[in-house]
């Protein structure tokens, strides 16, 4: 018998059994069971004897729950086939098929090949056991939210909660009981709660068989769909198997979803929701009914994935997106380089350099987001403006993205913005599991091949514009291997420095200095030979309380090089992660070293409530309170923020509305203003970013909202800056769109260089007049023309050559002493309603003018053009990459980004798109069938915010 061992199974094993007791279950024999557990599991860690094979088994045919000890209600069960567990399909999550052999395949789909046929194998970082990891990690977070409460007190002596204590605390396995020592308490586990809620669709079904439809129908209510009968206007998909159909036609007509009934199944086999562009039901259908029997969906996902493997050719021209690299192959060949997306995910925001202190900790943040590669792969953006996104950039010093990939490349989009905020970028290599060991096995075989692989990884960086790597070598290895690991880690750390100063190679506490995959939880003799020889290790997450200090007595003079792990999921980590990461950062920052926090998108993959945006201002409020800022800003000039998170509703230049689309674009981010969060009801005016109400530049705002007395005003610090000013004054810009009574200014805060500290305030007239007493120095500001007539642009100047800006304040001012329809009394006081937002920031030298290149010093060109009739018919898709370059050389870093517009033959310009490098690629973009030339403009956009204008920006012009 040959046996394969799935992609990603050894570190599934490793994280579920953080979570879970685990049990082996098979209709085999028992010699077979322990032969498979001892394969699986070969030092007894995970399943030790509680392996269940058809001899144990009280059931004929069938497997049961009676002879697992513990509460059937809080039991999760894995399996490929349903039929196996007809008493218990309310515990089961279906599994995908491992097709690997012929024979197999064979077998169990028909006219369907092997993946050893198709010379591929199931992707780590997107194959099925990384979905089911994800979903058991919501069940397990969600299941001890069920449970009762157990107080816990964090004193010195039981602060920590580590793996063991953990699970004695707050625990789920195949037994699910809550031990705590007073009580003991069971729950059950309702799988509905752990599938995507997000949908707020509405479906008809249409011509499915009668025996399948409950079936079809409670999986999309448990997925949070409403199902009628009926046709209205509400509906926003036809769930059918027949396209002809009545209902399926007016799916078409009202321009509705008209999809497959395996969209269902689909959605419910992966846990979340399926592009329903992969379920089109169209005339000439080759999908049967969907049968109760999942298996027959088995084989559907398979022949789609199959497809989906081999169908990337990364040198076609196509919508260009960041992705990893899977085999030593592609590393080795410089493949990447030669790609048609590489010109695309070249980093164009040059790291700012901003002063930061060498006598302390440092964080870096480890990404490790449902796998990677999500709304964040778009290079040009995507549309989800729900996407995952980081905005709290000042209390992170690097920031390190991973997934389970063999060389995982940042994607450019974090790269842009990370740099944006100062904050250094890594990717990540990563080896483990039997492929990890081939890997290592060609990797480490000789020195030469040790240093070419070091200095193709260095190479990547180098081009790309990230500043290091994350090595992740989680395989055991053979002693003699050791010195060419030593090589290959010494090697890509000098080479890594040598072409991006300042650059990190970072060390992961896994294998130690004898070969053993051990991990230490701390520096020691057994990881130090690697710690010496690169810039710092990141030490696994199950350490005690001392080791932090353990460490630091280690490294010496080099201890802010030792980053303590923590796993936000709170898997075996000490304090237990999610809302107590805090924890463990108060120890960690006691010992005086660093932190590495892994997984910070705990807040997003859970929902936390009650919505993500509170949820991760409240998180990370926890780290700052801990840490404290990791830098400032603004450090340099010209100075500009938007306040953009890089996602939106809208967009809109100079106040204009340009697009109503939803977006996700982190290069797109602008810098972030230092909102402290404060969940207390104490302040009558509640501070957020906005991204609902138009901005004036972006996606998004500040907003001040809440209550103020008559004559009372109230202050927010929006940045907390370091810029030391010169001879020349300097010009601060802002925008502010209120109404007439509500008055927004400016506080800047600077210090001189013997410590004197003095006060400005920058505010509209009719404000400077009643808080002249309360500040040094008092500015007005005038009004300047903007595009917009719903914003007001105020301007002022200031002179304080020599002092040091420190601080940037909104100030926020009710003029009003009169009782208005918007006023009320609250005991003596007159308390009136106050709304005002803040659009953007700028600041610039009072000489300082922006400039742009005219139109005709651009060079512009097209390629990989292609013009195809729409499925409509009545219409054509236009692709075509559009590069420019301006004839002279120039510092293109002055330039933020490019508008891209399309212009018609009425003149009229419609938005498309934006690149933050000098290349566009305009993907299958619907036009008039009769249309033959077609006019696209290149607006300029300048790092000060300023925007060349439309008729004064380079086009290209194309004639088909």
């Amino acid at each position: 018998m040959m046996t394969k061992l799935r992609p990603f199974v050894r570190t599934f094993l490793r994280e579920a059994s953080q979570m879970f007791d685990m049990y082996i279950y098979t209709m085999g024999d028992r010699p077979y069971a322990l032969e498979m557990a001892k394969l699986l599991d070969p030092q007894g860690k995970y399943f030790n004897a509680k392996v269940i094979s058809r001899d144990d088994g009280t059931l004929k045919h069938q497997k049961g729950l009676d002879i697992v000890l513990g509460q059937e209600s809080a039991v999760v069960i894995l399996d490929d086939t349903e039929q196996a567990w007809a008493k218990h399909k309310d515990n089961l999550i279906l599994m995908e098929r491992y097709h690997f052999f012929v024979q197999v395949a064979g077998n169990l789909v028909s006219n369907c090949k092997s993946l050893a046929e198709l010379k591929t194998d199931e992707d780590e970082a997107e194959g099925a056991l990384t979905k089911i990891l994800k979903v058991l990690k919501q069940v397990h977070y969600k299941f001890l939210q069920k449970l009762p409460k157990v107080p816990m007190k964090f004193t010195n002596a039981d602060k920590r909660i580590g793996e063991k204590n953990r699970k004695e605390l707050t625990i789920l396995n195949l037994s699910a009981r809550n031990r705590s020592k007073s009580s003991t308490t069971t729950t059950t586990i309702d799988f509905g709660l752990f599938q995507e809620k997000s949908w707020a669709d509405v479906i008809v079904f249409s011509r499915i068989c009668h025996g399948a439809l409950p079936s079809l129908r409670k999986m999309a209510e448990q997925l949070g769909a409403t199902c009628l009968m009926e046709l209205d206007s509400s509906v926003t998909h036809v769930v059918a198997t027949d396209a002809g159909t009545e209902k399926a036609r007016w799916a078409v007509k009202e321009k509705r979803f008209l999809v497959h009934s395996q969209w269902i199944v689909a959605a419910n086999y992966f846990w979340e929701k399926q592009p329903e562009e992969s379920f089109v039901l169209k005339k000439k259908q080759y999908l049967k009914h969907p049968s109760t029997n999942h298996n027959q969906y088995s084989s559907l996902q398979f022949t789609m994935m199959s497809k989906d493997i081999t169908s990337f050719d990364p040198k076609q021209a196509s919508v260009p997106i960041s992705y990893p690299l899977k085999t030593l192959k592609e590393l080795e060949s410089r493949s990447y380089l030669d790609s048609f997306h590489y010109p695309f995910n070249k980093a164009s925001v040059p790291l700012i350099q901003t002063p930061t202190s060498s006598n302390s900790g440092k964080i870096l943040v480890c990404h490790d987001m449902a796998g990677g590669y999500l709304d964040d792969k778009y290079v040009q953006g995507g549309t989800n403006s729900d996407a995952y996104s980081l905005w709290h950039w000042y209390l992170i010093d690097s920031f390190v993205y991973f997934s389970h990939n063999l060389v995982t490349l940042p994607p450019v989009t974090w790269t842009n913005t990370a740099h944006r905020h100062a904050v250094k970028v890594l990717g990540t290599f990563l080896t483990e599991g039997e492929g990890g060991r081939d890997v290592c096995n060609e990797l480490l075989s000789t020195k030469e091949s040790a240093q070419i692989y070091a200095e193709r990884l260095a190479e990547l960086a180098s081009h790309l514009g990230f500043d290091g790597w994350l090595l992740n070598m989680e395989v055991g290895l053979d002693s003699v291997q050791i010195p060419n690991l030593k090589e290959f880690v010494n090697h890509l750390t000098l080479t890594m420095h040598s072409l991006v100063p300042g650059s990190l190679v970072i060390w992961y506490d896994s294998v130690t200095d004898d070969g053993s995959l051990n991990y230490q939880n701390q520096l020691n003799k057994y990881n130090k030979p690697f710690f010496d020889i690169c810039d710092g290790i990141f030490a696994n997450y199950s350490w005690e309380e001392n080791y932090p200090k353990l460490s630091a007595d280690v490294a010496g003079d080099r201890k802010y090089d030792v980053y303590m792990g923590i796993d936000v999921f709170g898997r075996g980590t000490f304090g237990g992660g999610q809302w107590n990461t805090n924890f463990a950062l108060d120890v960690i920052k006691k010992a005086d070293v660093s932190a590495a926090i892994f997984a910070p998108g705990w807040v997003y993959e859970t929902k936390q409530e009650p919505n993500f945006e509170t949820a991760q201002n409240r998180w990370w409020g926890l780290v700052e309170k801990s840490w404290g800022l990791v830098r400032k800003y603004p450090v340099a000039l010209p100075f500009y923020s938007n306040f953009d998170q890089g996602r939106g509703n809208h967009i809109t230049v100079d106040g204009i509305n340009i697009s109503n689309a939803t977006w996700c674009n982190l290069s797109s981010q602008g810098l972030q203003p230092q909102l402290m969060f404060d969940d207390s009801t104490v302040n009558s005016i509640q501070v957020l970013v906005d991204l609902t109400e138009k901005s004036y530049s972006g996606g998004a705002n500040i907003t001040f909202q809440g209550t103020l007395k008559a004559k009372s005003y109230f202050q927010k610090t929006i940045f907390q800056a370091e810029l030391l000013l010169t001879k020349l004054p300097l010009r601060v810009t802002y925008s502010v769109k209120s109404d007439s009574n509500s008055l927004l200014g400016l506080v800047l805060n600077v210090t001189s260089t013997i410590n004197e500290n003095v006060s400005i305030l920058s505010a509209p007239q009719g404000m400077v007049n009643h808080l002249s007493q309360k500040f040094d120095k008092i500015v007005p500001t005038t009004e300047q023309d903007g595009s917009s007539t719903e914003w007001i642009m105020h301007e002022f100047t200031i002179d304080m050559n020599g002092y040091t800006l420190t601080e940037i304040r909104a100030m926020c001012y009710r003029q009003d002493h009169e009782l208005t329809l918007n006023s009320r009394r609250l005991g003596h006081d007159l308390v009136t309603d106050y709304s005002a937002i803040l659009g953007h920031v700028t600041i610039t030298p009072s000489e300082y003018k922006p400039s742009f290149p005219i139109s005709n010093s651009w060079l512009v060109n097209g390629e990989y053009i292609d013009l195809k009739s729409s499925p409509k018919g009545d219409s054509k898709l236009l692709s075509v990459k559009i590069s420019w370059k301006l004839k002279e050389e120039k510092d293109y870093s002055v330039f933020s980004h490019y508008n891209v517009y399309m212009e018609n033959e009425s003149k009229v310009k419609e938005y498309i798109g934006v690149a933050h490098v000098n290349s566009f690629y305009v993907s299958e973009l619907e036009v008039p069938s009769a249309t033959s030339s077609f006019k696209f403009i290149i607006q300029v956009c300048n790092v000060d915010g300023t925007n060349q204008k439309l008729d004064e920006s380079p086009y290209y012009q194309l004639e088909v």
